[in-house]
């Protein structure tokens, strides 16, 4: 981590190494945790959990060291599907570097990398980068997946059953009354034939129905016009047979005599009631 010169504000801690190990990894996961407790002015720790290094540091908006309140921590996995875990942490001095005003590097050992800091209890006066004193680094290794092992094949023979067997009980005559059961009866059941009360129909009244007289207008025509019938005169010699003259045809109007009708008579028809016998059933034995 770098810290610059001329003031201790938490501004001053402007600068991050950032390494990961080279033996192929990635980034498996990572946290987000809650340090504001081991940063307060009491002092503490802040570390990450377990097989997860430092990634990150998160600060609110001022200038004192307690502003840091979370850790970024992030764990690996080899390319391979091997496990990186760490190894036992190391407490590393940086007193030297961040306790004096100048640019400089506060490093992790050799193939170690951050996952915490070291900060001591302070007044607020001296709420500041200087109170980091030291960090917490840790190596980093790798565990293989195991390889399963092939299954054991069971040779061991199939379990043998015993026969069981069991000797005959033999009782003294006369020891055991012999079951005996009443017959069961069953008593037949008697239904009593169901009844209908009998179908009364009442006859059915015609009402006669009175048609008025029809009434016929008399037909009427128009009178005939008499049509006369002329001939030429015919021009006999002297001596013979005077013409014969046709009178005018006349036609007489006809007259019609109006019809009449009487109206017609209906005849009551009397129904008789209809009887139903009522139903008879056996009796169910």
């Amino acid at each position: 981590i770098k810290r610059s010169k001329n003031k201790n504000d938490l501004d001053y801690l402007d600068g991050y190494h950032c390494a990961r190990p080279t033996w192929g990894v990635s980034v498996s996961s990572c946290v987000v945790i809650d340090v504001s407790a081991d940063v307060s002015l009491s002092g503490g720790t802040p570390r990450c959990p377990s097989n997860k290094l430092l990634n990150g540091m998160h600060r609110v908006a001022c200038d004192t060291l307690d502003c840091i309140d979370k850790f970024e921590c992030c764990s690996f996995i080899a390319t391979d599907g091997s496990l990186v875990v760490q190894s036992v942490k190391n407490s590393e001095d940086w007193s030297s570097c961040m306790g004096v005003m100048q640019e400089t590097w506060c490093n992790a050992p050799d193939n170690q990398f951050v996952v915490g800091l070291s900060i001591a209890s302070r007044s607020p006066a001296n709420n500041d980068i200087r109170s980091i004193f030291g960090a917490l680094t840790t190596k980093v290794y790798f565990i293989p997946y195991p390889t399963p092992a092939p299954p054991i094949p069971d040779t061991s023979p199939p379990p043998t059953l015993a026969p069981t067997t069991s000797s005959p009980v033999t009782l003294p005559p006369g020891t055991l009354a012999p079951l005996t059961a009443a017959p069961v009866t069953n008593s037949p059941v008697t239904l009593a034939p169901p009844t209908q009360a009998p179908f009364t129909s009442s006859p059915a009244t015609l009402v006669p129905v009175t048609l008025p007289p029809a009434t016929l207008a008399p037909p009427t025509a128009a009178p005939s016009t008499p049509f006369p019938v002329t001939s030429p005169p015919v021009t006999l010699a002297p001596g013979t047979v005077a013409p014969a003259t046709q009178a005018p045809f006349t036609s007489s109007p006809t007259t019609l005599v109006p019809a009449t009708s009487s109206p017609p008579t209906l005849a009551p028809v009397t129904i008789p009631p209809a009887t139903i016998a009522p139903p008879t059933a056996a009796p169910l034995t």
